[in-house]
């Protein structure tokens, strides 16, 4: 992941069901080094727990937290007007857990396509100006997998977290 800690323009990271902690770990140092642009759309950005890890890293924790611009959307529909809002800045941009808006069961899997197809195409405009790194939490019984695939399939680099298998239930007798 050292590689990942400094991103260059024109790339996008795809970390597959990271631990939370690792997560805000990477944004922490990000904005530890420079300007940082967060869009939560899976509320999943923990300010204090970043403001925790970045004082870890400097003592300058007002101006690594200046640093940072953060921006939440909770529905599919916000996440597209949030990223066709965006202009191409040349900071890093950590999107958390992308897919979960567009596995909302109210709005059509066509729809949910549509949406992110929208999305995606925004996100190949933003990459030319900087790094992406976009986060997803694994598919909830394989709903709408497809989207991560999506997801995927527009990304250059993927990282992928296993989750422990499920351990065996104790026997009490």
């Amino acid at each position: 992941m050292n590689e990942l800690l400094a991103p260059t323009a024109g790339e996008v990271w795809l970390l597959h069901a990271p631990p939370r902690e690792a997560l805000l770990t990477l944004v922490a140092r990000l904005a530890a080094d420079g300007p940082l642009l967060v869009l939560d759309t899976g509320n999943q950005f923990d300010a204090y727990k970043v403001a925790r890890l970045i004082r870890r890293r400097t003592r300058q924790l007002d101006e690594a937290l200046e640093r940072v611009r953060v921006a939440r959307a909770f529905t599919c529909y916000q996440v597209v007007a949030l990223f066709a809002g965006l202009s191409a800045a040349p900071m890093p941009h950590v999107i958390l857990d992308l897919p979960a808006t567009f596995a909302d069961e109210s709005v059509s899997l066509a729809e949910s396509r549509r949406l992110l197809e929208q999305t995606l195409h925004h996100v190949a405009r933003l990459r030319h100006a900087a790094p992406l790194i976009i986060s997803a939490g694994p598919s909830r019984h394989g709903r709408r997998a497809e989207l991560l695939q999506t997801i995927a399939d527009a990304a250059d680099h993927l990282l992928a977290w296993e989750s422990p298998a499920d351990a065996a239930p104790r026997k009490l007798f």
